[in-house]
């Protein structure tokens, strides 16, 4: 590391202070994915619009990644929607249909990019969300007939019956039960008419506990039980790691509840002798930090005489002071930073490097003088954002840790609005002039986005552009409300400081550390990659030849290039829209060998699901309440438009962009919309050696989904688990099986299988069951029951062969998601017309606003019909990495 010498004005002794040279870019430098939601609180059947920026960790440069993995991820850990999304300079957008199939409850929304997974978690984004549904009130649960029976502290049981009501019932329901730090999967066998009957001991002294009903996806409901809600967590951290005797130590301290929520506290600290040392009080997310000096032979403890504003009466004890340590103090007054070290083991020569997102950019020397250094350092001279600030011993070895939150203006894009007015009609265009500050715009490009919504649904203290890069993207673990760290009205600078002295205390990202498992190359377009090598034991590269890559989108595409001396191949492929794509990889070589090699695909392994599971609410809170009644209000008002405009509503629809086929489109008219769908890829990793054929490996790894019967003569049928033993019909590409045909489908090769689709209560069922049994009593035929329908490759049918030419590979890739465009209506309100109330909740979405050279730019939007308070949400983020954020508001009247 090179320094630069500066020197500065040191309070009681010279040093010398060494400014670092800027770092150049290396290979340990992770993407952060910044996801800007339209909303965090949706009902069944909306759209959740987004934005990505998609930036380098290190100094908030545009990524180079030009692919963008998101998905949406339910409680149970299943990923119910998993897109793809194309990146231009850092940047792209979506949207998330929330599908009506959805259960209530909180999910994630993921999102990644491949060059994330070389490093560990801490760099994959996740958003929380939740989904209600469109009913105001709770309907009847299922747990209803559940208690819980205490034996002893550490004994309780689960007892009573579930009673599900909804359509559809099996022998079986499987219950997943967390409480505290366990979790189990129980399955529970019906006893009795619609209800099933429980006795589970709970291990431990739980304070809550999630019940998750789950009846192979067709019915499901989620409960919380809470068991004791006044647990309060308490937590103390000195400044520097340590209580050090003899010292002035600032401590920081945290207090949870059972919901891992922060409640606010009042209390004082008393020494044995019960003399009070000093009061304090938290702020409202439970955070705050305290001084003292403790002695060495003096225990401490803390009275808590509030908790929410009601009075208390708990006592912790508070940590044993250590004889001997260091500790490092940071404190900002005006425009300086200032930095004291107290020690009683270091001596003679120390050092304090200041470091922020993994650049060094100061190192201090100095000569401790009585155990003490003071000094100070410019704050303009530092970035904006956590500073890391370590104490090194003379052989320069890490003794004490701080963080810091420096404020640096010049970081800062100022947004001026212009034409804005306070007050607009229903209906009425606004237009929006932007123009940046004179120091944000030469030559540098900055992206906008504007977001304008009713201010019912907003809530102030989510995240936003600059608490994620500046503070939720650095620090590990959920911050909660991090947007108010950034309110210009709150005590930010105060509880800046409590939040990093507690929950910043060990949970820094940085230095970032690598994933040593696998290395993933950048990924910058659509790609193919993988390995060719001989079919031998040495699986030797399989060098001198070409490998020739025909991609079927909407277009026919050929690419070609040569194998690598390690036998690699990796196409960047032309952008491509839609679901999934079929390819075919074919490889020569000089001598034509093609029957002696194999030819291997890269797959991107999804990363693990971390779901923090916490308490659900079962009470609608207040804007869960705001949200479902504003559906329920634009539903209600479609409808009575449609019938005085004389349209008959029909059962709503919603169309999936799944760019299927006409053949696919015309099969899910006949047999309805699947439930479940595995992919062939997915069944191809899944088969075993021992593996027999289809049906083998559907009973080793679906088996909750869908139940094999073998009979005497080795007969097989296979059914899905979503009814009381309704039958179950197999179709393959499109067409139903006639029965002769069944005693094959158990056999299958999976190299055949392109999809198989999972479709309980398939439509006119009876229809369908009366052409495959045609001998059968129409009378007696059932009305109701399910169709498993396989896709093949190439359409080969139940009787193709799975055996591949030589030399070559056909397979399916993911493509880019769609794009869907946000529908902005626009207006003559000088003009009398017969109109659709317009109730939206979300008035304008643009996620793509670009400033030409002088830092301008513009937009125009209409105005709903629903009166109120609005607000605009802009972000802004330059090519250099300088931030912007401003939020406006207007009325909108009669």
């Amino acid at each position: 590391m090179n320094y630069r010498v500066l020197f500065v004005f040191l309070i009681f002794y010279t040093a010398v202070i060494a400014q670092a040279e800027p770092q150049k870019s290396n290979i340990a430098v992770a993407d952060k994915v910044y996801l800007q939601l339209s909303t965090n609180y949706c009902t069944v059947g909306d759209t959740i619009w987004y934005k990505a920026i998609v930036r380098d960790s290190k100094n908030h440069l545009p990524s180079k990644s030009g692919v963008l993995y998101v998905e949406l991820i339910d409680s149970f850990g299943i990923i119910k929607a998993h897109q793809l999304l194309k990146l231009n300079n850092g940047i792209g957008d979506g949207a998330l249909i929330v599908k009506d199939k959805y259960l209530k409850g909180r999910y994630l929304i993921r999102a990644y990019t491949s060059w994330n997974l070389n490093f560990d978690d801490a760099f994959i984004t996740q958003s929380e969300i939740t989904i209600y549904d469109n009913q105001l009130e709770n309907k009847l649960s299922a747990f209803a007939g559940l208690k819980i029976v205490k034996k002893d502290s550490n004994n309780h049981y689960l007892v009573g019956r579930i009673s599900p009501r909804q359509y559809g019932f099996n022998d079986e329901v499987k219950l997943q039960v967390d409480w505290t730090k366990n979790s189990d999967a129980i399955t529970i066998k019906k006893r009795e008419i619609e209800a099933y009957s429980l006795n589970y001991r709970l291990e431990g002294n739980p304070n809550w506990i999630n019940l998750r009903l789950n009846n192979n996806e067709r019915i499901s409901e989620t409960k919380t039980l809470i068991l004791n809600d006044s647990v309060l967590d308490v937590q103390f951290f000195p400044e520097s790691g340590q209580l050090i005797a003899g010292l002035p130590n600032k401590i920081g301290f945290k207090a949870v509840g059972f919901d891992s929520k922060g409640k606010k506290i009042k209390g004082a600290v008393y020494d044995e002798s019960g003399n009070q040392i000093t009061v304090f009080v938290s702020n409202h997310l439970g955070m705050g930090f305290l001084t003292m000096i403790p002695n060495l032979k003096t225990s401490y403890s803390v009275k808590i005489t509030s908790i929410n504003n009601t009075k208390s009466n708990i006592i912790i004890p508070m940590p044993t002071a250590r004889p001997h340590g260091s500790i490092l103090s940071i404190e900002k007054n005006i425009d300086k930073i200032n930095i004291k070290v107290h020690s009683t083991i270091l001596k003679n020569q120390i050092y304090i490097k200041v470091a922020c997102r993994g650049t060094d950019y100061f190192l201090i020397e100095g000569p401790l003088k009585k155990g003490q250094l003071n000094t100070e350092i410019p704050a303009e001279r530092l970035p904006h954002g956590i500073l890391v600030f370590t104490l090194l011993n003379e052989r320069k070895e890490p003794i004490a840790e701080r963080l810091f939150f420096n404020f640096n203006a010049e970081n800062k894009i100022a947004i001026n609005v212009d034409s804005l007015k306070a007050a607009y009609q229903k209906r009425e265009r606004t237009t929006l002039k932007f123009k940046l500050n004179e120091e944000s715009y030469p030559s540098i490009n900055t992206a906008l986005s504007v977001m304008v919504l009713n201010k019912k649904f907003w809530l102030k203290e989510n995240e936003n552009i600059r608490s994620f890069f500046y503070l939720s993207s650095e620090i590990r673990g959920i911050i909660e409300d991090p947007g108010y760290y950034f309110n210009l009205k709150s005590d930010r600078f105060k509880d800046l400081e409590a939040l990093l002295l507690t929950q910043g205390w060990r949970n820094y990202k940085y230095p970032i550390k690598r994933n040593r498992n696998k290395f993933n190359q950048l990924q910058k377009a659509l790609s193919v990659s993988g390995n060719v090598y001989s079919t031998d034991k040495k699986r030797k590269p399989f060098v001198n030849s070409t490998v020739a890559l025909t991609t079927f989108g909407k277009e026919t595409t050929i690419y070609s290039q040569s194998i690598d001396s390690l036998g690699r191949f990796n196409f960047d492929l032309n952008d491509n829209y839609g679901n999934r794509q079929r390819i075919l990889l074919s490889v020569t070589n000089e001598h034509d060998s093609k029957a002696k090699l194999n030819l291997v695909l890269d797959t991107l392994k999804i990363p693990k699901i971390n779901y923090q599971l916490i308490p659900e609410e079962n009470d609608l809170n207040p804007l869960a309440k705001r949200v479902i009644s504003e559906k329920i209000k634009r539903d209600k008002s479609r409808i009575l438009f449609d019938s005085l405009k004389g349209v008959t509503q029909l059962d709503e629809v919603i169309v999936e962009e799944k760019f299927l086929n006409p053949k696919r489109i015309k099969t899910y008219e006949n047999f309805g919309e699947p439930d479940m769908v595995i992919k062939g890829e997915v069944l191809r990793k899944q088969e075993k050696d021992w593996s027999s054929g289809l049906f083998s490996i559907l009973l080793a790894n679906y088996g909750e989904h869908i139940r094999i019967e073998k009979f005497s003569d080795g007969f097989m049928l296979a059914h899905i688990n979503a009814g009381s033993k309704e039958p179950t019909l197999l179709a393959v590409d499109g067409r139903l099986l006639q029965v002769f045909e069944y005693e094959n489908a158990p056999f299958m090769s999976s190299e055949i299988i392109e999809d198989i689709e999972l479709i309980a209560y398939a439509k006119f069922f009876k229809n369908k069951y009366l052409q495959v049994f045609q001998d059968a009593d129409p009378l007696k035929a059932p009305g109701i029951g399910h169709i498993i329908s396989i896709y093949t490759k190439d359409g080969v049918g139940i009787n193709g062969s799975s055996k591949p030419i030589a030399g070559t590979l056909k397979a399916t890739i993911d493509v880019f998601t769609p794009i869907k465009e946000f529908y902005s209506p626009k207006y003559n309100i000088t003009t009398k017309q017969e109109k659709q109330p317009d109730l939206r909740s979300l008035v304008h979405w643009e996620p793509h606003i670009r400033t030409d050279s002088y830092g301008k730019a513009h937009i125009d939007f209409f105005n709903n019909d629903v009166k109120g308070e609005y607000i605009i949400i802009i972000e802004a983020i330059s090519d250099n990495g300088k931030i912007g954020y401003q939020e406006l508001n207007y009325k909108i009247i009669d």
